[in-house]
């Protein structure tokens, strides 16, 4: 059996697509693939197994995917603002509901909720609105208190470094030597993984990756702190 999780996302459709299928755009062509493997190979000097390849592919997946997403994303700023601008829309629709729709207008639509509470709905939609603007008021505050100095999850040099430990990972269980040096074998790896990251999408490079001058640093720490840690969460998704 796979020890592989199964994490399904629903489409428009109402269809469903795996975790890897829902970032397929991002993966990395045949192509590009084949001639990362061979600079690895070439710098390792032995062939990878296919265990490595799979979750070297999906590293660089995953990375593209990450990077991009945080390239589009708004700041917790940006994000306070726009809640604050939902509650204040909601504020306003729930005192035009209680105190600015006459009694005339509210006769009217009376009459229609009842023909439509008729036809099987048993929920005044006009009453269930009020009361989700409640919630949804509620829920925008706690929001606004649980993101406040929050930091994003996944920068790209967070996931650099995830993807630098589990590069030492898979090349641990090939029988590589991980060694600290500043022109080792590892450190060459890394480079050229990193540097298969970037793509073009309609001529545009896409998830660039910040590549410091001297990745002896983040080698150096990938190979300390792997040893230490289970596998990243998200390599255990299909």
């Amino acid at each position: 059996m796979s020890d592989k999780l199964v994490y399904n996302y629903m489409k428009a459709d109402g269809s469903f697509i795996s975790y890897r299928e829902s970032m397929a755009a991002f993966a990395p062509t045949e192509e590009e693939f084949s001639q990362l493997r061979e600079k690895i190979i070439r710098t390792i000097g032995i062939e990878t197994s296919p265990g490595f390849d799979d979750t070297l592919h999906f590293l660089i997946t995953l990375m593209r995917d990450k990077a991009i997403g945080y390239a589009e994303m708004e700041s917790v700023t940006q994000s306070q603002k726009k809640l604050a601008g939902l509650k204040n829309h909601l504020t306003k629709l729930q005192k035009y509901i209680c105190e600015d729709i006459s009694d005339t207008t509210s006769h009217h639509l009376s009459i229609e909720i009842m023909e439509f509470m008729q036809d099987g709905d048993t929920v005044d939609p006009v009453f269930a609105l009020q009361n989700n603007i409640e919630v949804v008021l509620a829920i925008c505050e706690r929001t606004q208190e649980r993101i406040k100095g929050q930091k994003a999850n996944f920068t790209p040099i967070h996931m650099r470094q995830i993807l630098a430990e589990e590069l030492a990972r898979e090349l641990h269980k090939m029988g590589v030597e991980l060694k600290k040096y500043r022109n080792g074998e590892f450190v060459e790896v890394l480079k050229h993984v990193l540097k298969a990251v970037p793509f073009k999408v309609d001529g545009q490079t896409k998830a660039l990756v910040a590549i410091p001058t001297d990745l002896f640093l983040v080698a150096s720490k990938a190979i300390d702190e792997f040893p230490k840690k289970e596998p990243f969460p998200l390599l255990g998704l299909i």
